[in-house]
């Protein structure tokens, strides 16, 4: 009678590969990257050369200069939608204003400034352009932020923050309950016009 374990068959080498084939297959099978659909039947938006599209409508805004305004200052969106039916699209437009050092290596976080919200109904093969005027106080940065930028910038002033301000669009979610954090907020960037 012998007290000695019983030898397997299987050579060590043989034994670490079966053990990395099943990690392996696990890992796999349990993080396999597969889109996440958190906001429900809501659509998603992406991003096209022309804009944000969400659903079959595209969205985009612009920040111009407009002397009827009392403030001078006007954001423009327009929605275009390509489909064979109208859309309704409910989005919030948001002025976000970001101060970047030259010499900084990452861009900071925009902050919303100003922002509205309006449910957008875009008939089929039609386009809808909303007008909203801005308030006194952001229309001021916003020419300061102009008028910096036109200054020549020599020495010090070469290295102040650079101000700028944009239209972000971010998708609100239809089905959203008041209170409920929305964490899928996709933003466009569109640059301030002259």
């Amino acid at each position: 009678m012998s007290l000695s374990p019983s030898r397997s068959r299987r050579s060590p080498a043989a034994t670490v590969v079966a053990f990395a084939v099943a990690t392996a297959a696990a890992v796999l099978a349990v993080a396999w990257p597969t889109p996440t659909h958190a906001d429900g039947a809501s659509p998603l938006a992406t991003y096209t050369v022309d804009g944000w599209k969400i659903g079959d409508v595209v969205a985009k805004g612009e920040i111009k200069r407009d002397g009827s305004a009392k403030s001078g200052w006007v954001i423009t969106v327009t929605a275009r939608n390509g489909a064979d039916h109208a859309e309704d699209v409910p989005l919030e437009t948001d002025v976000t204003r970001v101060a970047m050092s030259p010499m900084a290596r990452v861009m900071p976080r925009p902050q919303t400034v100003w922002s509205t919200r309006e449910q957008v109904n875009v008939p089929a093969h039609g386009s809808v352009t909303r007008r909203y005027e801005l308030p006194a106080d952001v229309a001021t940065s916003i020419t300061a932020a102009q008028a910096a930028k036109k200054a020549p910038s020599k020495g010090p002033a070469m290295l102040a923050p650079v101000v700028a301000f944009a239209v972000a669009f971010d998708q609100q979610q239809a089905q959203a309950q008041p209170g409920a954090a929305d964490l899928a907020n996709l933003k466009m960037r569109s640059p301030v016009a002259d």
